[in-house]
């Protein structure tokens, strides 16, 4: 349910991540197992957060965007409760970053950079390659919103250097236009 709800996000079919998100939160209340919750709402999360970069772009849209990266912020808040509680520590920091990259569309850039520290940090050390640029790609992302542009250069090229000698193709949790930004700068900042 977990890959047909993301498969789904990636190919803009947000009506059916939503229905497969419903069905895990309710197979968590039929088998009592609050890890299910969790992923249902980790689940919930990252739709709402693509559902606003993606589907609203238009400054008439700026209500429903905002309302979509709040449920978001709490969907994502709710699941890191329970993945830190069921001491499940990959989805504790994929929590914690998707978080992050949530707080950065809502400009709350203090607790962002508290929560990519943290995850970039588990990542390095649990050698988790993907979730380790994504993390800094995000980084990078935080300190170009704050207009700190060498900083973000440093994260973003690091990410996007290990990401191509990786051959990774998508980041896990960024949105496509979050993920195209992040591209873009790095050819910005280093055209080779």
């Amino acid at each position: 349910i977990e890959l047909n709800s993301m498969y789904s996000i990636y190919t803009v079919q947000f009506g059916d991540a939503g229905h497969l998100a419903e069905h895990l939160s309710d197979f968590s209340i039929l088998t009592g197992n609050n890890f299910y919750l969790a992923l249902s709402l980790h689940i919930k999360a990252i739709l709402n957060y693509h559902t606003a970069s993606i589907t609203y772009k238009q400054k008439s849209d700026a209500h429903k965007k905002r309302a979509a990266l709040e449920s978001a912020e709490k969907c994502s808040k709710e699941a890191i409760d329970i993945f830190n509680q069921k001491k499940s520590e990959i989805h504790l920091y994929m929590g914690k970053l998707l978080h992050a990259v949530i707080l950065i569309q809502i400009k709350e850039f203090e607790n962002a950079n508290s929560e990519l520290n943290l995850s970039a940090a588990y990542f390095t050390k649990s050698s988790s390659g993907i979730a380790w640029c994504e993390a800094h790609a995000a980084i990078g992302l935080l300190f170009w919103e704050q207009k700190k542009t060498e900083q973000a250069k440093e994260h973003i090229l690091r990410a996007l250097t290990r990401v191509v000698d990786e051959g990774y193709r998508r980041f896990l949790l960024l949105s496509s236009p979050d993920f195209v930004k992040v591209v873009i700068l790095g050819i910005c900042f280093d055209t080779s």
